[in-house]
């Protein structure tokens, strides 16, 4: 059976932030109208619940790309001196060192891509 891709378009504006706020009014309205107007109470506190999970569940996502998004504003360069990485090179055997870094994955590349043709 063939892998199971997951499309994800990360620089894209967060919609997930108006979601949340739409499911927040309509949880605050909702309460708010079983407490001051004679309606049903069990229903409206229902449908605020619902609402409630609704906005959580939304944030969580928009955390998630506001997340990624603040993490390509970049990390300071580190610099190590010469004499540590002499002091290093005899546990490195025939290969090269070339910094911190992570595995780089196909995900890697496709962001890669996207970044670099995003216009200025």
């Amino acid at each position: 059976m063939a892998k199971k891709r997951q499309f994800e378009q990360l620089l894209r504006p967060v919609f997930e932030a108006r979601s949340t706020l739409a499911w927040g009014v309509a949880c605050i309205w909702m309460a708010g109208v079983a407490l001051v107007l004679n309606a049903p109470k069990a229903a409206l506190a229902a449908c605020s619940l619902l609402a409630l999970t609704m906005a959580l569940y939304r944030a969580f996502g928009a955390h998630r790309l506001i997340k990624y998004k603040v993490s390509l504003v970049g990390k300071p360069t580190v610099v190590m001196p010469a004499t540590h990485l002499q002091k290093s090179m005899h546990k490195l055997g025939n290969n090269l060192w070339l910094g911190w870094g992570y595995r780089w994955e196909p995900r890697h590349t496709q962001r890669a891509y996207e970044i670099m043709k995003r216009p200025g």
